[in-house]
This record gives C-alpha cells, structure tokens and sequence, in this order.
C-alpha cells in the first residue's frame, strides 16, 4: 500500500477535480485506470495514495494550471489586469507550485525517517533483548 496522503492534499485534489469539465469516465480514461477504480478512490472506496495523485497530475497538470489561471483572472478585479500584475501573480503562482511541492517532499522525507527510526528502535530493543537473555542465562 502506498504512503498516506495528508489532508491539504486530498482536499487540493478535490477542487482540482471539480475544476476540470471532464466526466468521471473521461478522467478515468485520460489517467489510463479503469472507471470503477477511479469511483472507488473518489467515493472513498479506496484512499487516494501518492501513486493515484502522481496519475492524475499527470493526466491533468497542464490544463488545471491554465483553469486555475482564468478563474483567478475572473474573480480578479479589472484593475489587476495590468501586466505588471499578472506577471507578479505568474511568480507568485509558481513559488506557490514549488512550495507546495517542497511540503510534500519533507512530508514523505518526515514519513520515511520516522518508519526508518521505527526500525531501528526495534532492532536496538531485540539487541537488547537478546543481551538480557544472555547474561540471565549465566547465571
């Protein structure tokens, strides 16, 4: 099974799916897996995993960063149009993808220090067991 995806993330998938005018159907099919198992993985069926968002960012990376795009420049109010300004939200938006992207790094580099801390606390202590079944069994 694949590492746990935080909250921050699924939620964030949520409304990029909502964003997108595709079908479930038609999602399913641009990320290549089958129908039912994307359902099972929306409907909560499933937990979405790193692998599934990795598919379906893939599949969709460009066209939500364009969606996202006009529906900022919509909501913006017409003042912010300027060049200057959409220039400053282009960097703003892609400091934002590169932090984003840094926290879910450090999460998994979080996760997978702490499964490697895990391990060695059991082995100190199977170590350390064994040591004590050593010296009692001297005396």
């Amino acid at each position: 099974m694949g590492q746990p995806v935080d909250d921050i993330r699924i939620t964030r998938f949520q409304q990029d799916r909502q964003l997108l005018p595709h079908s479930d159907a038609e999602i399913a099919a641009l990320m290549k897996i089958a129908r039912a198992s994307y359902s099972s993985y929306v409907n909560g069926r499933y937990p979405i995993t790193n692998a599934f968002l990795k598919k379906f960012y893939t599949a969709f990376e460009e066209e939500l960063k364009e969606l996202r795009k006009a529906n900022r420049l919509k909501e913006e109010d017409p003042e912010y149009k300027n060049p200057k300004y959409v220039d400053r939200i282009k960097d703003l938006e892609n400091k934002y993808d590169r932090l984003i992207e840094s926290h879910q790094l450090i999460s998994m580099e979080i996760y997978r220090l702490e499964k490697k801390l895990e391990e060695l606390l059991e082995d100190r202590l199977n170590k350390f067991e064994t040591l004590l079944t050593h010296l009692t069994a001297r005396k």
